[in-house]
């Protein structure tokens, strides 16, 4: 394809899709992670997912992925939208008296709130593992060993659900949880 005629924002829905996926290959399942985050667990990686109600600092400048994101849609993601999930949830969580309870927490058991708590907490913490799950390019940006072998062999089992100029390229990012075959 010619270079004049990539469309950016397809490319950008491209990426961001195959980053969803690439996001959802290393946990297990939402309630299972929840839960280790939760307790405490220092299960690999899930440690680092630890989230509190406020909105954590951008871990990169706006223009850090520009090859990939250009730096006002960051901007833009960041300061505006991602904001006003921390913001709405700060107000659910002082409205609802959720006392010490942590972002995990109020998650594991999320049925307890209120619509409110349930789309601005989970938001806010989709957000802050899509910041987390993203970084400038470094070396040859692949994958490798254990997860990289799943996340090539996932890309792979998926391709024919978004079949390139479809509609299926804006479904945006997702999980797809994963299980151990015993």
């Amino acid at each position: 394809m010619d270079e004049k005629n990539v469309n950016p924002r397809r490319e950008f829905l491209k990426t961001t899709v195959k980053g969803g996926i690439v996001l959802g290959i290393g946990i297990t399942s939402v309630g299972s992670a929840l839960s280790s985050c939760s307790a405490g667990s220092k299960a690999a990686g899930m440690s680092k997912m630890k989230m509190g109600f406020d909105q954590a600092p951008l871990p990169y400048a706006y223009d850090a992925l520009e090859n990939v994101i250009d730096a006002k849609t960051m901007e833009i993601h960041y300061s505006k939208h991602a904001a006003g999930y921390a913001k709405n949830l700060k107000d659910a969580v002082a409205a609802e008296n959720v006392g010490s309870a942590s972002l995990e927490e109020v998650l594991a058991n999320i049925t307890k709130y209120s619509v409110k708590m349930r789309n601005n907490a989970g938001g806010h913490y989709n957000h802050e593992m899509f910041w987390r799950s993203m970084r400038a390019k470094q070396g040859n940006n692949k994958a490798e060993g254990e997860i990289g072998n799943k996340i090539s062999s996932v890309l792979s089992e998926h391709s024919s659900v978004m079949p390139p100029g479809t509609a299926s390229e804006a479904a945006g990012p997702g999980y797809i949880p994963t299980t151990t075959k015993t």
